[in-house]
């Protein structure tokens, strides 16, 4: 019976901390991403920036992954290195 409650509760936890929405592939969100950094931008009442809906953590992609953020970073670099430099 322990064993059910133990998944039961691991599998509560991994879904919470999965449902964050990764970062989106905006200039502003590349290189250090330290909660000072975000706050700065999500804790101000913008039209399209949206507000962090929950205590800030001591950083932000322990829960928002970066992935997003890579792939646009190297698909960045690749156009850049085939473009012609003159």
């Amino acid at each position: 019976m322990a064993f059910i409650g133990v998944v039961t509760i691991g599998t509560i936890g991994y879904g919470f901390l999965t449902a964050a929405p990764a970062l989106s592939p905006i200039p502003e969100h590349q290189g250090s991403a330290n909660a000072e950094t975000c706050l700065s931008c999500h804790m101000t009442e913008s039209e399209n920036i949206p507000i962090m809906p929950h205590r800030p953590m001591s950083t932000c992609t322990f829960c928002h992954s970066d992935e997003n953020l890579a792939s646009a970073t190297d698909e960045l670099k690749t156009q850049s290195d085939e473009t012609p430099e003159g």
